[in-house]
C-alpha cells in the first residue's frame, strides 16, 4: 500500500463451536495509527515516517463458551504482512500576487517551494521562456531588473521546480509550475546636460556653446531648451546651441548662464515631462578699438591765409576716451588742438601732406589699453598771383536781399564792387572784404542806391 493511504483489512474470526461467541480483537504491539474494531476490521493510514517499510501485523481474537466450564475463553492469533510504499509528492510553490516594478529597478520575489513529503528534497528551479535578465536561484528567489526596452509591459513569469524522493522507486522526481504577473512601469528620466567649462569671449565677438542634452531613457525625447534670465542678445536653439555676441555695454563682466532642457516620455503616465538645468560661466573681455579719424579731402588755400581743418576723432568703443592729438613731421607753424582742430598759415605755395595721430585709452582693456590712429590729407598752397580769377556762380534775390556766390580759393580775400554803368572805371566797393573758407564764397545784401546794378568780384593780392 502507499503511505498516507487508508488500508482496510477484514480479519473477522469464525467460531467452529456454535456455543462460542467472539468477544474481542486486539493488536500485538501495533504501530502508530493501527486500529482493529469489534468486527475484526483492521485499518491503518501509514504516515510518511512509516514508509517505506515492511510490517508484520499480529491480531489476537478472544471468544467465550459459557457451557465449557474448564476453558470458557480461548484466543487465536493471526499475522499478515503490510508493505508500505513511499510515494513522492510534487513540490508546492506559493501563490505570488501581481508584482509591479519600475524599469531599471530590481524586483525580488521569494518563490521558494515547500515539500509535502518529508523524504523529498527540492533539487532546483528553472524559468520557462524567461525574458532577458530574469533569474532564479537555488533557493527559488526570483530576481529581475527590467531594461528600458522591456517597459512598459505586462509579463507572465512561469517558474518550474524539481524535487527528488529516493525512496519512491516509481516517481522519484516530480515537478511543479507556478505563474505570476509582473507589470513593468515606464519611468521618465530627466535629460542630462553636458558639463560646460568656463567660456572666455571678446566683446562684439560671437560665442557658440554646444549644450545639447542627452536622454538616458530611450522612450524620452528632448522637446526644447530655454535660458533663465538671459542677458540681451543671448539665445539657444532647438538643438541646445547657445549663442551670444556680447555688446560693449556688457563688457567687461563675468556672467552665469543657466540653461533648462525639457523632455517628454509619453509612456510615463505619472511624470511624462521632466526638466534639467545646467549652468556655466562666460567671461566677457573688454577690447579697445583704435579711434576713427574723418576722411579729409584735399585742401586748397592761398599762402599767408589761415587753414582750419576739423580732424576730431570718434571712439567706436564706449569705454575708450581720446587722450590727445599730434602731428607727424608737421610743417612749420602747423598745430592741432586737444579737440583735433588742425590750424596752419602757410607762408609759401606748395603741396603738403599733413599726417595727424590720435591716441585713446580704455582702462578696462588689460592687454591694449592704449591705441592710436593716423590720418593723412593734402594741403595745396597757392600764391595770390596764381589763384584763379573768381567766377560769379549765382545771384539770388531773397527777402529784399541780394545773395552773390562765386568760385574761390580757401584763404583768399575778395572785394565785391558794384556800379550802375558797366562802362565806367570807378566802381563802388562793399565793405568789408570777404575771405573765402572753401571753394566758394558769398555775400548777402549786396545792395546799392540804384534799382539796376552790375557786380564784379576782385581777387585781392
Amino acid at each position: 500500500m502507499n503511505e498516507l493511504a487508508l488500508l482496510t483489512v477484514t480479519n473477522t474470526a469464525t467460531e467452529p463451536n456454535i456455543h462460542a461467541v467472539t468477544t474481542g480483537y486486539t493488536l500485538v504491539t501495533p504501530l502508530s495509527g493501527m486500529n482493529i474494531d469489534t468486527n475484526g476490521i483492521f485499518t491503518w493510514t501509514p504516515a510518511q515516517t512509516q514508509s517505506p517499510g515492511t510490517n508484520t501485523i499480529t491480531v489476537i481474537v478472544t471468544n467465550n463458551d459459557v457451557y465449557d466450564s474448564v476453558n470458557p475463553n480461548l484466543t487465536a492469533t493471526n499475522s499478515f504482512t503490510v508493505i508500505v510504499k513511499e510515494v513522492n509528492i510534487a513540490p508546492t510553490l506559493p501563490v505570488v500576487s501581481t508584482q509591479t516594478v519600475n524599469e531599471l529597478t530590481l524586483l525580488t520575489v521569494t518563490n521558494t517551494a515547500t515539500e509535502p513529503n518529508i523524504h523529498a528534497v527540492t533539487t532546483g528551479y528553472a524559468l520557462v521562456n524567461a525574458l532577458p535578465g530574469m533569474n532564479i536561484d537555488t533557493n527559488g528567489i526570483f530576481t529581475w531588473t527590467p531594461s528600458q526596452s522591456q517597459s512598459p509591459g505586462t509579463n507572465t513569469v512561469t517558474v518550474l521546480v524539481l524535487n527528488n524522493d529516493p525512496y519512491d522507486t516509481v516517481n522519484p522526481t516530480l515537478t511543479a509550475t507556478n505563474m505570476f504577473t509582473v507589470i513593468v512601469k515606464e519611468i521618465n528620466v530627466a535629460p542630462v546636460l553636458p558639463v560646460v567649462s568656463t567660456q572666455t569671449v571678446n566683446e562684439q565677438t560671437l560665442l557658440t556653446v554646444t549644450n545639447t542634452a542627452t536622454e538616458p531613457n530611450i522612450h524620452a525625447v528632448t522637446t526644447g531648451y530655454g535660458l533663465i534670465s538671459p542677458l540681451a542678445g543671448m539665445s539657444i536653439s532647438t538643438n541646445g546651441i547657445f549663442t551670444w555676441t556680447p555688446a560693449q555695454t556688457q563688457s567687461p563682466g563675468t556672467n552665469t548662464i543657466t540653461v533648462v532642457a525639457t523632455n517628454s516620455d509619453t509612456y510615463d503616465t505619472v511624470n511624462p515631462v521632466l526638466t534639467a538645468t545646467n549652468t556655466f560661466t562666460v567671461v566677457v573681455k573688454e577690447i579697445n578699438i583704435a579711434p576713427t579719424l574723418p576722411v579729409i579731402g584735399t585742401q586748397t588755400i592761398a599762402a599767408n591765409s589761415l587753414l582750419t581743418v576739423t580732424n576730431t576723432a570718434t571712439e567706436p568703443n564706449i569705454h575708450a576716451t581720446t587722450t590727445g592729438y599730434g602731428l607727424v613731421n608737421g610743417p612749420a607753424g602747423a598745430s592741432i588742438s586737444a579737440g583735433g582742430i588742425f590750424t596752419w598759415t602757410p607762408l609759401s605755395a606748395g603741396t603738403n601732406t599733413i599726417t595727424t595721430v590720435v591716441t585713446n585709452n580704455d582702462s578696462y582693456d588689460l592687454v591694449n589699453p592704449t591705441l592710436t590712429a593716423t590720418n593723412s590729407f593734402t594741403v595745396v598752397v597757392t600764391s595770390s598771383t596764381n589763384n584763379p580769377p573768381p567766377v560769379i556762380q549765382s545771384t539770388v534775390v531773397s527777402g529784399g536781399n541780394i545773395i552773390l556766390t562765386w568760385s574761390a580759393v580757401s584763404g583768399a580775400s575778395y572785394q565785391v564792387q558794384y556800379s550802375t554803368n558797366i562802362s565806367v572805371s570807378n566802381w563802388s566797393s562793399i565793405v568789408p572784404n570777404v575771405t573765402a573758407s572753401g571753394t566758394t564764397a558769398s555775400i548777402t545784401n549786396a545792395t546799392g542806391p540804384a534799382t539796376q546794378q552790375f557786380y564784379r568780384i576782385i581777387l585781392l593780392p
